[in-house]
Protein backbone atom coordinates (compact mmCIF):
# COMPACT_ATOMS: atom_id res chain seq x y z
CA UNK A 1 0.00 0.00 0.00
CA UNK A 2 2.83 2.40 0.89
CA UNK A 3 4.45 1.79 -2.50
CA UNK A 4 1.16 2.33 -4.31
CA UNK A 5 0.72 5.66 -2.53
CA UNK A 6 4.30 6.65 -3.35
CA UNK A 7 3.74 5.91 -7.03
CA UNK A 8 0.38 7.68 -7.21
CA UNK A 9 1.70 10.82 -5.51
CA UNK A 10 5.07 10.88 -7.29
CA UNK A 11 3.71 12.65 -10.35
CA UNK A 12 1.83 12.28 -13.58
CA UNK A 13 4.11 9.98 -15.57
CA UNK A 14 4.68 7.07 -13.21
CA UNK A 15 1.11 7.09 -11.87
CA UNK A 16 -0.34 7.16 -15.40
CA UNK A 17 2.03 4.39 -16.40
CA UNK A 18 0.72 2.25 -13.55
CA UNK A 19 -2.89 3.08 -14.45
CA UNK A 20 -2.35 1.93 -18.05
CA UNK A 21 -0.28 -1.12 -17.10
CA UNK A 22 -1.83 -2.23 -13.82
CA UNK A 23 -0.54 -5.79 -14.23
CA UNK A 24 3.01 -4.61 -13.50
CA UNK A 25 2.04 -4.09 -9.87
CA UNK A 26 1.68 -7.86 -9.51
CA UNK A 27 5.46 -8.09 -9.81
CA UNK A 28 5.79 -6.20 -6.51
CA UNK A 29 4.56 -9.36 -4.77
CA UNK A 30 7.61 -11.16 -6.15
CA UNK A 31 10.27 -11.35 -3.45
CA UNK A 32 12.89 -10.28 -6.01
CA UNK A 33 11.23 -6.97 -6.89
CA UNK A 34 13.55 -4.81 -4.79
CA UNK A 35 16.70 -6.79 -5.48
CA UNK A 36 19.44 -5.17 -7.55
CA UNK A 37 18.73 -5.29 -11.28
CA UNK A 38 21.34 -7.24 -13.21
CA UNK A 39 21.09 -7.30 -17.00
CA UNK A 40 23.59 -10.11 -17.35
CA UNK A 41 23.67 -13.46 -19.14
CA UNK A 42 21.31 -14.93 -16.54
CA UNK A 43 18.80 -12.21 -17.40
CA UNK A 44 19.27 -12.92 -21.12
CA UNK A 45 18.64 -16.64 -20.62
CA UNK A 46 15.53 -16.04 -18.52
CA UNK A 47 14.12 -13.52 -21.01
CA UNK A 48 14.79 -15.87 -23.92
CA UNK A 49 13.22 -18.79 -22.07
CA UNK A 50 10.09 -16.81 -21.16
CA UNK A 51 9.55 -15.57 -24.71
CA UNK A 52 10.18 -19.05 -26.06
CA UNK A 53 7.16 -20.32 -24.13
CA UNK A 54 4.78 -18.16 -26.20
CA UNK A 55 3.11 -20.24 -28.89
CA UNK A 56 3.17 -17.88 -31.87
CA UNK A 57 4.64 -14.66 -33.27
CA UNK A 58 2.03 -12.24 -31.93
CA UNK A 59 1.99 -13.79 -28.47
CA UNK A 60 5.78 -13.51 -28.31
CA UNK A 61 5.62 -9.81 -29.19
CA UNK A 62 2.91 -9.11 -26.64
CA UNK A 63 4.78 -11.06 -23.97
CA UNK A 64 7.88 -8.96 -24.76
CA UNK A 65 5.77 -5.89 -24.00
CA UNK A 66 4.51 -7.34 -20.74
CA UNK A 67 8.05 -8.17 -19.59
CA UNK A 68 9.31 -4.77 -20.73
CA UNK A 69 6.54 -3.02 -18.77
CA UNK A 70 7.37 -4.98 -15.65
CA UNK A 71 11.07 -4.13 -15.70
CA UNK A 72 10.48 -0.55 -16.84
CA UNK A 73 8.20 -0.04 -13.83
CA UNK A 74 10.67 -1.76 -11.54
CA UNK A 75 13.50 0.58 -12.62
CA UNK A 76 11.29 3.59 -11.96
CA UNK A 77 10.36 2.36 -8.49
CA UNK A 78 14.00 1.59 -7.64
CA UNK A 79 14.89 5.16 -8.62
CA UNK A 80 11.90 6.59 -6.74
CA UNK A 81 12.91 4.68 -3.59
CA UNK A 82 16.57 5.74 -3.87
CA UNK A 83 17.86 2.21 -4.51
CA UNK A 84 19.68 3.47 -7.62
CA UNK A 85 20.91 6.92 -8.65
CA UNK A 86 20.20 8.71 -11.94
CA UNK A 87 23.31 7.27 -13.63
CA UNK A 88 22.35 3.71 -12.69
CA UNK A 89 18.77 4.37 -13.80
CA UNK A 90 20.05 5.49 -17.23
CA UNK A 91 22.11 2.34 -17.55
CA UNK A 92 19.17 0.18 -16.50
CA UNK A 93 16.74 1.77 -18.99
CA UNK A 94 19.36 1.47 -21.74
CA UNK A 95 20.24 -2.15 -20.92
CA UNK A 96 16.56 -3.07 -20.79
CA UNK A 97 16.03 -1.57 -24.25
CA UNK A 98 19.08 -3.41 -25.54
CA UNK A 99 17.92 -6.80 -24.20
CA UNK A 100 14.29 -6.46 -25.27
CA UNK A 101 15.13 -5.18 -28.77
CA UNK A 102 17.67 -7.97 -29.21
CA UNK A 103 15.03 -10.61 -28.47
CA UNK A 104 12.43 -8.93 -30.70
CA UNK A 105 15.01 -8.83 -33.50
CA UNK A 106 15.57 -12.59 -33.21
CA UNK A 107 11.80 -13.23 -33.16
CA UNK A 108 11.32 -11.09 -36.29
CA UNK A 109 14.20 -12.72 -38.17
CA UNK A 110 12.93 -16.23 -37.43
CA UNK A 111 9.40 -15.41 -38.54
CA UNK A 112 10.56 -13.56 -41.67
CA UNK A 113 12.91 -16.36 -42.69
CA UNK A 114 10.04 -18.90 -42.77
CA UNK A 115 8.74 -17.24 -45.92
CA UNK A 116 11.75 -15.50 -47.45
CA UNK A 117 14.72 -17.56 -46.26
CA UNK A 118 17.48 -16.90 -43.73
CA UNK A 119 19.38 -13.62 -43.70
CA UNK A 120 21.52 -13.45 -46.87
CA UNK A 121 25.24 -12.73 -46.82
CA UNK A 122 26.72 -12.05 -43.40
CA UNK A 123 23.40 -10.94 -41.97
CA UNK A 124 22.63 -7.61 -40.35
CA UNK A 125 22.96 -5.58 -37.18
CA UNK A 126 20.86 -2.97 -35.44
CA UNK A 127 22.87 0.12 -34.63
CA UNK A 128 21.67 2.10 -31.63
CA UNK A 129 22.23 5.86 -31.84
CA UNK A 130 21.55 8.77 -29.50
CA UNK A 131 20.74 7.96 -25.89
CA UNK A 132 20.40 4.23 -26.63
CA UNK A 133 23.91 4.05 -28.08
CA UNK A 134 25.39 6.25 -25.35
CA UNK A 135 23.39 4.38 -22.67
CA UNK A 136 21.86 7.57 -21.26
CA UNK A 137 18.18 6.70 -21.63
CA UNK A 138 15.48 7.82 -19.23
CA UNK A 139 11.91 6.67 -18.57
CA UNK A 140 10.61 8.65 -21.54
CA UNK A 141 13.30 7.98 -24.17
CA UNK A 142 12.59 6.83 -27.69
CA UNK A 143 15.16 4.75 -29.60
CA UNK A 144 17.27 5.89 -32.56
CA UNK A 145 18.03 2.94 -34.82
CA UNK A 146 19.85 2.13 -38.06
CA UNK A 147 19.78 -1.30 -39.75
CA UNK A 148 22.99 -2.22 -41.56
CA UNK A 149 23.38 -5.41 -43.59
CA UNK A 150 26.39 -7.06 -45.19
CA UNK A 151 25.37 -8.79 -48.42
CA UNK A 152 26.01 -8.29 -52.11
CA UNK A 153 23.24 -6.33 -53.83
CA UNK A 154 22.09 -8.12 -56.96
CA UNK A 155 21.75 -11.47 -55.24
CA UNK A 156 18.56 -12.90 -53.72
CA UNK A 157 17.59 -14.73 -50.57
CA UNK A 158 16.96 -18.48 -50.65
CA UNK A 159 13.45 -19.34 -49.49
CA UNK A 160 9.88 -20.12 -50.52
CA UNK A 161 9.47 -16.53 -51.67
CA UNK A 162 12.98 -15.21 -52.39
CA UNK A 163 13.61 -11.47 -52.41
CA UNK A 164 16.36 -9.29 -53.84
CA UNK A 165 18.85 -8.28 -51.15
CA UNK A 166 17.81 -4.61 -50.75
CA UNK A 167 14.12 -5.55 -50.74
CA UNK A 168 14.72 -8.36 -48.24
CA UNK A 169 16.42 -6.12 -45.68
CA UNK A 170 14.05 -3.22 -46.24
CA UNK A 171 11.04 -5.42 -45.54
CA UNK A 172 12.76 -7.03 -42.57
CA UNK A 173 13.46 -3.56 -41.19
CA UNK A 174 9.81 -2.58 -41.62
CA UNK A 175 8.76 -5.78 -39.86
CA UNK A 176 11.10 -5.02 -36.97
CA UNK A 177 9.81 -1.45 -36.65
CA UNK A 178 6.22 -2.68 -36.69
CA UNK A 179 7.05 -5.26 -34.01
CA UNK A 180 8.37 -2.48 -31.77
CA UNK A 181 5.78 0.23 -32.34
CA UNK A 182 2.46 -1.55 -32.95
CA UNK A 183 0.00 -1.21 -30.09
CA UNK A 184 -0.98 -4.60 -28.66
CA UNK A 185 -2.93 -5.62 -25.52
CA UNK A 186 0.15 -4.79 -23.41
CA UNK A 187 0.92 -1.57 -25.28
CA UNK A 188 3.92 -0.67 -27.40
CA UNK A 189 7.63 -1.00 -26.71
CA UNK A 190 9.26 2.22 -27.90
CA UNK A 191 8.84 5.12 -30.25
CA UNK A 192 11.43 4.71 -33.01
CA UNK A 193 13.42 7.39 -34.84
CA UNK A 194 15.42 6.40 -37.92
CA UNK A 195 16.34 9.88 -39.14
CA UNK A 196 20.01 9.35 -38.27
CA UNK A 197 20.46 6.82 -41.08
CA UNK A 198 22.38 8.00 -44.18
CA UNK A 199 20.39 10.69 -46.04
CA UNK A 200 17.79 10.72 -43.26
CA UNK A 201 14.16 10.10 -44.15
CA UNK A 202 15.05 10.30 -47.85
CA UNK A 203 17.38 7.31 -47.64
CA UNK A 204 16.54 3.59 -47.62
CA UNK A 205 15.45 2.16 -44.27
CA UNK A 206 18.16 -0.53 -44.52
CA UNK A 207 21.73 0.33 -45.56
CA UNK A 208 24.48 -1.95 -46.82
CA UNK A 209 27.71 -1.97 -44.82
CA UNK A 210 29.81 -0.76 -47.75
CA UNK A 211 27.41 2.12 -48.48
CA UNK A 212 27.25 3.12 -44.82
CA UNK A 213 31.02 3.17 -44.40
CA UNK A 214 31.56 5.07 -47.64
CA UNK A 215 28.92 7.60 -46.65
CA UNK A 216 30.45 8.20 -43.22
CA UNK A 217 33.96 8.69 -44.63
CA UNK A 218 33.13 10.69 -47.75
CA UNK A 219 29.67 12.26 -47.65
CA UNK A 220 28.49 12.59 -44.05
CA UNK A 221 27.73 16.06 -42.72
CA UNK A 222 29.66 17.07 -39.64
CA UNK A 223 26.54 16.68 -37.46
CA UNK A 224 26.30 13.09 -38.70
CA UNK A 225 29.93 12.49 -37.77
CA UNK A 226 29.21 13.89 -34.33
CA UNK A 227 26.13 11.66 -33.97
CA UNK A 228 28.12 8.58 -35.04
CA UNK A 229 30.40 8.94 -32.02
CA UNK A 230 27.42 7.68 -29.96
CA UNK A 231 26.73 4.67 -32.20
CA UNK A 232 26.70 1.21 -30.61
CA UNK A 233 25.62 -2.13 -32.09
CA UNK A 234 22.85 -3.55 -29.91
CA UNK A 235 22.14 -6.84 -31.69
CA UNK A 236 22.83 -8.87 -34.79
CA UNK A 237 25.72 -10.73 -36.39
CA UNK A 238 28.76 -10.79 -34.06
CA UNK A 239 31.38 -10.45 -36.82
CA UNK A 240 29.55 -7.51 -38.35
CA UNK A 241 29.30 -6.00 -34.87
CA UNK A 242 33.09 -6.17 -34.51
CA UNK A 243 33.61 -4.58 -37.93
CA UNK A 244 31.33 -1.66 -37.08
CA UNK A 245 32.96 -1.18 -33.68
CA UNK A 246 36.36 -0.98 -35.36
CA UNK A 247 34.95 1.38 -37.99
CA UNK A 248 33.61 3.71 -35.30
CA UNK A 249 37.10 3.78 -33.81
CA UNK A 250 38.56 4.52 -37.24
CA UNK A 251 36.20 7.46 -37.78
CA UNK A 252 36.94 8.88 -34.34
CA UNK A 253 40.74 8.63 -34.41
CA UNK A 254 41.18 10.04 -37.93
CA UNK A 255 40.65 13.50 -36.47
CA UNK A 256 38.88 16.63 -37.69
CA UNK A 257 39.68 20.30 -38.02
CA UNK A 258 38.85 22.16 -34.81
CA UNK A 259 37.42 25.22 -36.55
CA UNK A 260 35.12 23.11 -38.73
CA UNK A 261 33.86 21.08 -35.77
CA UNK A 262 32.93 24.04 -33.62
CA UNK A 263 31.57 26.08 -36.51
CA UNK A 264 29.18 23.20 -37.26
CA UNK A 265 28.26 22.90 -33.57
CA UNK A 266 27.42 26.61 -33.60
CA UNK A 267 25.31 26.14 -36.74
CA UNK A 268 23.43 23.27 -35.11
CA UNK A 269 22.70 25.45 -32.07
CA UNK A 270 21.23 28.16 -34.36
CA UNK A 271 18.99 25.62 -36.10
CA UNK A 272 17.74 24.30 -32.78
CA UNK A 273 17.07 27.84 -31.56
CA UNK A 274 14.87 28.51 -34.61
CA UNK A 275 12.77 25.39 -33.95
CA UNK A 276 12.71 25.92 -30.18
CA UNK A 277 9.28 26.45 -28.64
CA UNK A 278 9.44 29.50 -26.34
CA UNK A 279 6.19 28.38 -24.71
CA UNK A 280 7.73 25.21 -23.28
CA UNK A 281 6.08 24.47 -19.92
CA UNK A 282 9.41 24.44 -18.09
CA UNK A 283 10.97 27.89 -17.64
CA UNK A 284 14.17 26.59 -19.20
CA UNK A 285 14.33 23.54 -21.44
CA UNK A 286 16.87 21.28 -19.73
CA UNK A 287 17.56 19.21 -22.80
CA UNK A 288 17.63 21.63 -25.74
CA UNK A 289 17.68 25.05 -24.10
CA UNK A 290 20.78 27.21 -24.47
CA UNK A 291 23.56 25.62 -22.42
CA UNK A 292 21.47 22.52 -21.79
CA UNK A 293 22.20 18.81 -22.04
CA UNK A 294 22.22 18.77 -25.84
CA UNK A 295 24.80 21.58 -25.99
CA UNK A 296 27.08 19.86 -23.50
CA UNK A 297 26.79 16.55 -25.36
CA UNK A 298 27.63 18.32 -28.64
CA UNK A 299 30.64 19.92 -26.98
CA UNK A 300 31.69 16.47 -25.75
CA UNK A 301 31.18 14.92 -29.19
CA UNK A 302 33.37 17.67 -30.67
CA UNK A 303 36.11 16.73 -28.20
CA UNK A 304 35.62 13.07 -29.14
CA UNK A 305 36.42 13.76 -32.81
CA UNK A 306 39.13 16.30 -32.05
CA UNK A 307 41.08 14.20 -29.54
CA UNK A 308 40.18 10.66 -30.70
CA UNK A 309 38.25 9.66 -27.56
CA UNK A 310 36.69 6.21 -27.86
CA UNK A 311 34.67 6.41 -24.63
CA UNK A 312 30.91 6.96 -24.80
CA UNK A 313 30.89 8.83 -21.48
CA UNK A 314 30.07 12.54 -21.81
CA UNK A 315 31.88 13.42 -18.59
CA UNK A 316 35.03 11.79 -19.99
CA UNK A 317 34.62 13.86 -23.17
CA UNK A 318 34.22 17.10 -21.20
CA UNK A 319 37.30 16.32 -19.12
CA UNK A 320 39.37 16.99 -22.27
CA UNK A 321 38.19 20.62 -22.55
CA UNK A 322 41.40 22.02 -20.95
CA UNK A 323 43.23 20.87 -24.10
CA UNK A 324 41.36 23.62 -25.94
CA UNK A 325 42.51 27.21 -25.86
CA UNK A 326 40.81 29.39 -23.22
CA UNK A 327 39.37 26.39 -21.35
CA UNK A 328 40.73 25.72 -17.86
CA UNK A 329 40.44 22.63 -15.69
CA UNK A 330 38.06 24.61 -13.48
CA UNK A 331 35.82 25.32 -16.51
CA UNK A 332 35.87 21.64 -17.42
CA UNK A 333 34.86 20.62 -13.91
CA UNK A 334 32.00 23.13 -13.94
CA UNK A 335 30.71 21.69 -17.22
CA UNK A 336 30.95 18.13 -15.86
CA UNK A 337 29.08 19.06 -12.68
CA UNK A 338 26.45 20.97 -14.66
CA UNK A 339 25.91 18.00 -16.97
CA UNK A 340 25.50 15.69 -13.99
CA UNK A 341 22.96 18.02 -12.38
CA UNK A 342 20.89 18.42 -15.55
CA UNK A 343 20.83 14.71 -16.37
CA UNK A 344 19.61 14.04 -12.84
CA UNK A 345 16.82 16.59 -13.28
CA UNK A 346 15.91 15.14 -16.67
CA UNK A 347 15.66 11.68 -15.14
CA UNK A 348 13.33 13.04 -12.44
CA UNK A 349 11.08 14.91 -14.89
CA UNK A 350 10.91 11.88 -17.20
CA UNK A 351 9.58 9.91 -14.25
CA UNK A 352 7.19 12.39 -12.65
CA UNK A 353 6.04 14.03 -15.90
CA UNK A 354 6.18 17.73 -15.04
CA UNK A 355 8.31 20.14 -13.06
CA UNK A 356 5.03 21.37 -11.55
CA UNK A 357 4.85 18.10 -9.60
CA UNK A 358 7.85 19.32 -7.60
CA UNK A 359 5.32 21.49 -5.74
CA UNK A 360 3.56 18.34 -4.61
CA UNK A 361 4.77 17.88 -1.04
CA UNK A 362 3.72 14.22 -1.11
CA UNK A 363 6.01 13.59 -4.07
CA UNK A 364 9.17 14.77 -2.33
Amino acid sequence: IDLLLDVCTSGEKLSNYLAKNSKVFDSVLDGNFFKKLEFDQKFNDKLHENLGEASDYERKLNLARALHNEYHFRIGVHYLRGLIDSYEASRCYSNLANKILSEVWVICCKDFSLKHGSLPGHGAVILGMGSLGAQTMNANSDVDLILIYDAINGNSSIGNKPLDIPVYYSRLTQKFLTAITTKMPDGTLYKVDMRLRPSGNKGPVATSLSSFMRYQLEDAWMWERLAFTRARVICGDSILQQRLSLFRKEVIIQGCDQEIIFFEIGSLRKKIKKSFDPNDEFPWNIKKGLGGIFDLELLGQGCTLLFGIESYDVKTHLSHLPKLEKWSKFDSEKMINLYGLMTRLLQVFALIGSYKDLNNLNAR
